[in-house]
């Protein structure tokens, strides 16, 4: 219940990598015989699969770091404005 009250509060300002990151380890912490290398080796796979779904395969207009100066993939910011715009 934690890790998905923790997920919705933190999207909008902290983005979707660093808000899945929250969501993974309060979910590893829940359960019992996690180890360090299973983590470290599934928290990049989930956050690459996350964000093709959520970013690339949906177009959902998530942030997906926390900085506004990095774009958001899928979200427009790779749009460039033309004279008549």
């Amino acid at each position: 219940m934690l890790a998905a009250v923790s997920f919705a509060l933190m999207i909008e300002p902290a983005g979707l990598v660093a808000t899945m990151r929250v969501l993974r380890t309060l979910g590893a912490l829940a359960g019992e015989g996690h180890s360090v290398r299973q983590l470290s080796i599934f928290f990049p796979v989930m956050i690459v699969i996350g964000v093709g779904i959520f970013i690339w395969g949906l177009g959902m207009p998530i942030k997906v770091f926390p900085c506004s100066a990095i774009p958001s993939f899928g979200s427009g910011n790779f749009r460039h404005k033309h004279a008549g715009d």
